[in-house]
């Protein structure tokens, strides 16, 4: 079978044929797999409590409100989901030794917009059309012309719905791969300090502010946020021996760190915004709980050959959950709030229940649409 690297879906696909850019990839490396797994899962946990609360935005029962603080702090500790995608996209893309060529960048980047651009286009479409019915959010008004500078600035910063934004970063961090990838063959460790200071730097001290405005800053600020990341998937995919060796004994003080330090972020948004300190500590703790769930999934790959094999086979369908996966959501929620009170909806059964439904439509769903070649290209 070709294979090609991707972001968010995996490692390979059937489509499109290998990067002659690329040196030759290594065996298939199920850590990988199981943190895109698990990142997934997380990501559409998140987004089951979000619906949650916002069927009961205003409306919590008093005697409710411990159990939806201790909801949302839940929430907030799985924020290392969406950077565990960065990671992997500067471990399978960047992490990988650019070798060139005549015509290797264009073909890159074409390959990429087929897999990833393509379908964004589709959903952000999509989205766009069912906002005014779903979120109660009109178009602007004045006829096309607003219509269509307000769907085209929503394309490029990925806020057509919510979950969105992150796909315009994967395109960026493409576009960056020739540089990215020959800096961090270089000097690995270098490109993970410095884009983490320039990262700080701009979120503490509001670089761009005065002469960006409007959807490409938002677009830089997110760029800029999760590059990071991707430099530290392509450091542990370039150091991946030692990587290895140091994870297996740090990964539980990593993740249990990391997953108290992003509940106290999300208790204390200056921690975002309070100076150059502050800010560093919120982009350290995210990076200590995505290690910590990556040396975890360390740990368990290669233990058992059949679970690695079933959580591989998933790869294909994980960039299409993602896509889709807010629309399952919003239609198993509003078929739920037909049956029962929406404040049941932030029971710990119910939500459970909700995310195992939810996360398995949208596998079912996705493997559908990959099931013919006239829909394949959708997700």
């Amino acid at each position: 079978m070709q294979t090609t690297p991707t972001v968010l879906v995996g490692e390979e696909t059937d489509f499109p044929p290998p990067d002659e850019a690329f040196a030759p990839r290594r065996i298939r490396e199920p850590h990988w797999d199981y943190l895109r797994f698990a990142a997934t899962a997380a990501v559409v946990l998140i987004h089951v409590i979000a619906y949650a609360f916002n069927a009961n935005a205003g409306h919590v029962p008093r005697y409710m409100l411990g159990h939806y603080g201790a909801l949302r702090s839940f929430s907030n500790a799985l924020r290392w989901a969406v950077p565990s995608f960065a990671l992997l996209t500067g471990a399978l893309v960047w992490g990988r030794p650019w070798r060139g060529g005549r015509g290797a960048y264009r073909d890159f980047l074409m390959r990429r917009a087929t897999v990833v651009a393509v379908p964004y286009v589709l959903w952000v479409t999509l989205y766009y059309l069912l906002r005014p019915s779903i979120e109660g959010r009109p178009w602007p008004q004045g006829g096309l012309g607003p219509v269509g500078a307000d769907f085209l600035g929503r394309m490029l910063e990925g806020t057509a719905w919510f979950h969105l934004y992150f796909v315009p970063v994967v395109l960026a961090l493409y576009i960056l791969t020739p540089l990215a990838s020959r800096v961090a063959h270089l000097t690995p460790e270098g490109l993970v300090v410095g884009l983490a200071a320039f990262a700080t730097a701009w979120v503490a001290f509001r670089w761009g502010q005065p002469w960006l405005v409007g959807p490409w800053k938002t677009l830089l600020d997110n760029v800029i946020r999760y590059a990071p990341f991707a430099a530290l998937g392509a450091l542990l995919a370039i150091r991946q021996a030692i990587a290895r060796r140091v994870l297996r004994w740090t990964w539980p003080p990593l993740l249990a760190g990391g997953l108290y330090g992003l509940w106290r972020v999300g208790a204390n948004r200056a921690m975002y915004w309070g100076g150059f300190d502050r800010s560093l500590l919120g982009l350290l703790v995210t990076m200590a709980a995505v290690l910590g769930v990556l040396g975890l999934c360390w740990l368990v790959s290669g233990r058992w050959a059949l679970a690695d094999r079933a959580v591989g086979s998933l790869y294909p369908v994980s960039f299409g959950v993602y896509l889709v996966h807010p629309l399952v959501i919003a239609g198993l929620g509003s078929l739920a709030l037909a049956f029962i009170p929406a404040k049941e909806l932030l029971f710990t059964r119910d939500l459970a229940v909700g995310w195992l439904l939810a996360f398995a439509a949208s596998w079912a769903l996705v493997w559908l649409l990959l099931k013919t070649r006239a829909t394949r290209w959708m997700v």
